[in-house]
């Protein structure tokens, strides 16, 4: 069993290393040119890698590093998105975290997240996560989702229901 000082150690570590993942897939998903490069056969996997080296070495781990190089070798770095969602996963569940999927119209801002956060936590005991979704359709409210519990104050909800009781009548 480990002790405190190396639980705190150990879980700063995966802390930084999953921030640190999560600013690498953003960047592969989302930079056109980061995209191209990596993806472009007349390059070989040392060339990718001193790119890739070039654009984050000095804001990364090299633990970080040694992951990407490892799916640029493979021609797997499409997959690290999945990895990264994965360890986030695995950090939440081994720290004992609740999720909490939220689903609005527009995107929280970051005050009704910090208090949707907080109210969970109070209501349930331990710390929460929050994925959070965006559906446009929902015209009002949130739905959230605990667990296998979905909890719909969405006004599309609440009018769908209306109109039921309506008919029934």
């Amino acid at each position: 069993m480990m002790d405190k000082v190396t639980t705190r150690h150990t879980q700063a570590f995966l802390d930084g290393f999953v921030d640190q993942w999560q600013v690498f897939t953003s960047a592969v998903k989302t930079n056109e040119l980061l995209q191209g490069v990596l993806k472009d056969d007349s390059k070989t996997v040392e060339e990718k890698k001193v790119i890739v080296r070039d654009v984050f070495g000095d804001k990364f781990d090299r633990s970080v590093l040694l992951v990407a190089y490892m799916l640029i070798e493979k021609g797997m770095v499409d997959k690290a998105d999945a990895i990264g969602e994965f360890l986030g996963e695995m950090l939440h569940t081994w720290r004992d975290m609740l999720a909490v999927e939220i689903t609005t119209p527009l995107p929280l801002d970051a005050e009704e997240e910090k208090a949707l956060v907080a109210a969970l936590a109070k209501a349930t005991g331990r710390d929460v996560y929050v994925e959070k979704y965006i559906d446009a359709s929902l015209i009002g409210g949130a739905v959230l989702r605990i667990g296998d519990e979905v909890f719909d104050g969405s006004l599309k909800n609440r009018l769908a229901t209306l109109e039921s009781e309506l008919l029934k009548k």
